[in-house]
């Protein structure tokens, strides 16, 4: 998608555009800026989903789902959700958080048109960040809304010392620093985190499948099969390591309640099993007494006619 499809060109727009956010801040609290927060633009982008988009501080999408609650589930013509939008532009793990206490945790199980959760796009950023810099206000693509954009070349900090090495030096790969991170280690950690509140609030969305059916796993995976090294290797197999355990935690409950629903059916079984034996028995009982009860009977008539 491209800047020029936003059809919002108004003030809060421009200024969220810049990231001027302290004047952002200031102009919502004016009775235009209310206004214009409830605002959707052609394509169903809220003014919500267009700060989050460029990564707004946390005080700024609070304010703007103050002056409008129900923005946070408003969906775009790709069927996103501020969630989704949040998560596919890196936003930090404090406004996700806001965000999945504001609706209850509902939304983090909420998919698009391509049948992805935010896991899915937040497991995506982990493995692909992009730098929100290389925005411009002309006709230029927008990476917080695009599929696929990268940082600059210049700009990268992979050490080259890290490209040159040879692969599979796992004494290497478990110094991990700050130039060994195409992202911060800070940075890392606050996306890490974001994954983690996720699956903490609806952990079986890491199963769920998108219209490729790939899974966030499948990401995380597939990140790690295409760099043997590297940065993208680092953070994507820390990421596995989360989910992994996430998923051998959910694999033993769902165990544990098989085991318990198949003892307590058999328990059942054999109940009704005793109940059935003990009701034949009391039958059987009944059935004997009442056949000794007609033999005396029978002698006793027999008795009177000897006599």
């Amino acid at each position: 998608m491209f800047q020029s499809y936003l059809t919002l060109k108004t003030k809060l727009v421009r200024l969220v555009l810049k990231k001027k956010w302290q004047k952002t801040y200031m102009f919502l609290q004016t009775k235009t800026g209310n206004e214009q927060a409830q605002l959707s633009d052609t394509f169903g982008l809220s003014a919500l989903s267009i700060a989050l988009a460029n990564r707004a501080p946390l005080e700024i999408v609070a304010l703007i789902l103050e002056i409008k609650p129900s923005q946070s589930q408003v969906e775009d013509s790709s069927g996103m959700i501020p969630l989704h939008m949040a998560c596919k532009c890196g936003a930090s793990s404090a406004v996700i958080s806001f965000l999945l206490e504001h609706d209850k945790g509902t939304t983090a199980s909420a998919v698009d048109n391509k049948k992805k959760t935010p896991l899915h796009y937040s497991a995506k950023y982990l493995c692909e960040p992009f730098d929100l810099e290389l925005c411009s206000l002309g006709s230029g693509p927008l990476p917080s809304l695009a599929s696929g954009s990268t940082r600059k070349k210049s700009r990268s900090i992979f050490s080259a010392s890290r490209r040159s090495a040879p692969k599979n030096n796992s004494a290497q790969r478990s110094e991990t620093t700050d130039t060994d991170m195409s992202m911060t280690k800070d940075e890392f950690q606050d996306q890490l985190q974001t994954i983690q509140i996720l699956l903490s609030v609806a952990p079986h969305i890491i199963f769920c499948g998108d219209a490729a059916e790939d899974t966030p796993v499948d990401i995380i995976q597939d990140c790690k099969a295409d760099h043997f090294e590297g940065s993208k290797w680092e953070r994507a197999d820390i990421a596995c390591e989360v989910m992994r355990e996430v998923c051998t935690r959910l694999y033993r409950e769902e165990k544990k309640h098989w085991e318990s629903c198949r003892i307590s059916s058999a328990d059942s079984v054999a109940s009704s099993k005793s109940d059935k034996n003990e009701g034949e028995s009391v039958i059987k009982d009944e059935e004997l007494f009442q056949s000794v009860d007609y033999s005396l009977a029978d002698i006793s008539v027999l008795d009177q006619d000897d006599n």
